[in-house]
C-alpha cells in the first residue's frame, strides 16, 4: 500500500468526491456505476478507495440519506412526502431505515421525545475526524 502524504489524503478525498457526487444526482437516482463514471475511476477501483478509507458506498448513501432526513423533519416535512423524495417505495421502509440509521422512528424524532442516537453523531465524527489522520 503507498505510505507517504499522498496516501493520506486520498481516501478523504474520495469520501468527499463521492458525497458531492450523491449531493448533485436527485436522491435515491446515483448508482455505484454513475459515481465510478462521475469520478472517473472503475467500479472495483472506487469499492477499493472506499474500503481502504474503512467505510463503503452503502454506509456514505445511509449517512447521506440520514442527514437529509434529519433536516427534511426539522423543517416539518411530512414522513410520507419525505420517503417517496428520498427513494423508499413507501414510508414503512423509510420509517425501517431511519430507525437503523438514528435509533428512534421519524415520528417520534419529530415529537421532540428524542434526538438521532448520539452514537450515530460520534461515529460520524469520529470518521470524519480519522480521516483527516490517514
Amino acid at each position: 500500500m503507498e505510505k507517504g502524504p499522498a496516501a493520506t489524503t486520498a481516501a478523504p478525498q474520495i469520501r468527499d468526491r463521492v458525497l458531492r457526487v450523491l449531493d448533485a444526482y436527485e436522491v435515491g437516482t446515483a448508482s455505484a456505476a454513475d459515481i465510478a463514471r462521475t469520478l472517473f475511476v472503475s467500479q472495483s477501483h472506487l469499492r477499493r478507495l472506499l474500503r481502504r478509507d474503512g467505510t463503503s458506498l452503502r454506509q456514505l448513501r445511509d449517512d447521506h440519506l440520514t442527514k437529509r432526513a434529519v433536516e427534511a423533519l426539522r423543517r416539518g416535512e411530512p414522513i410520507t412526502v419525505l420517503a417517496l423524495d428520498l427513494g423508499f417505495s413507501d414510508p414503512r421502509a423509510f420509517r425501517r431505515a431511519f430507525k437503523r440509521w438514528t435509533g428512534s422512528t421519524p415520528s417520534t424524532f419529530t415529537d421532540g421525545q428524542t434526538q438521532p442516537r448520539q452514537t450515530f453523531h460520534r461515529h460520524l465524527s469520529v470518521r470524519l475526524a480519522s480521516a483527516g489522520t490517514r
